[in-house]
């Protein structure tokens, strides 16, 4: 009975490793930290999402920060509620068709 059990327990993780990463053709494109409890993730549908709680930090240049490389592919920027703060040059050259910014950042 044991060894039943534990070959369905594996087969089930087996089964479940092989599924997709993807929900509905959405997947991560890349993510990151931007922020000492702030977080980052661009999905492959265009839309970078910043989590977390705190500041987004200062960037130096309009190549710093860690979407840069993806500016072009950028549609839709969602901050989440708790991020406080939009550093320098976050967002410089981006050109985005949507922006939700929440009432927390000042």
């Amino acid at each position: 009975m044991h060894k039943r059990i534990v070959s369905l327990l594996m087969t089930v993780l087996m089964l479940a490793a092989m599924v997709p990463t993807t929900v509905w053709g959405v997947s991560i494109v890349d993510s990151g930290t931007c922020g000492i409890d702030a977080t980052w993730s661009l999905a492959s549908n265009g839309t970078l999402t910043i989590i977390g709680t705190g500041d987004i930090v200062d960037y130096h240049s309009t190549d710093d920060a860690p979407w840069m490389t993806y500016r072009n592919e950028i549609k839709r920027l969602v901050i989440s509620d708790g991020i406080t703060g939009i550093g320098n040059w976050a967002f410089a050259l981006c050109t985005m068709e949507d922006i939700s910014i929440p009432d927390s950042v000042s």
